[in-house]
């Protein structure tokens, strides 16, 4: 799917009654299970839960709602007024700064391991 574009999160921010985008920030979406949404809402997001990723253990977040999609969870909702098999993904203000791009869709393991090395180094706190 196309990605959030400043329009757009500009807009769905006006009508929920949030402040725009500040310089840096940008909505993107986090894909997850219901339980954990609920906890995010509750706590915020919590590192020591997340699992390791492409870039280690961290909080993973796309510009593609179709990308988070593949990280939700399908589970009953019983104990929800969800409807059964429904999925869950967060739409999110994320502060992002140094960014570090990777234009393979399938990167390799040398792309995964340079890009590893630079959030973990410091030199990146973000992969586009």
């Amino acid at each position: 799917g196309p990605a959030v574009t400043r329009a757009a999160a500009s807009a769905a921010l006006k009508a929920c009654g949030r402040p725009p985008l500040q310089p840096g920030e940008e909505l993107l979406w986090h894909g997850t299970g219901l339980e954990a949404a609920l906890s995010i809402q509750r706590g915020g997001f919590d590192v020591a839960r997340s699992r390791r990723g492409l870039a280690g253990k961290a909080v993973y977040f796309s510009e593609h709602i179709t990308k988070a999609d593949e990280y939700s969870t399908t589970r009953s909702h019983t104990a929800s007024s969800l409807p059964e098999g429904s999925k869950c993904v967060l739409l999110v203000r994320v502060v992002v700064n140094k960014v570090a791009y990777c234009a393979s869709k399938s990167p390799d393991e040398d792309e995964i391991n340079q890009l590893r090395g630079l959030c973990e180094g410091g030199g990146a706190g973000a992969i586009l």
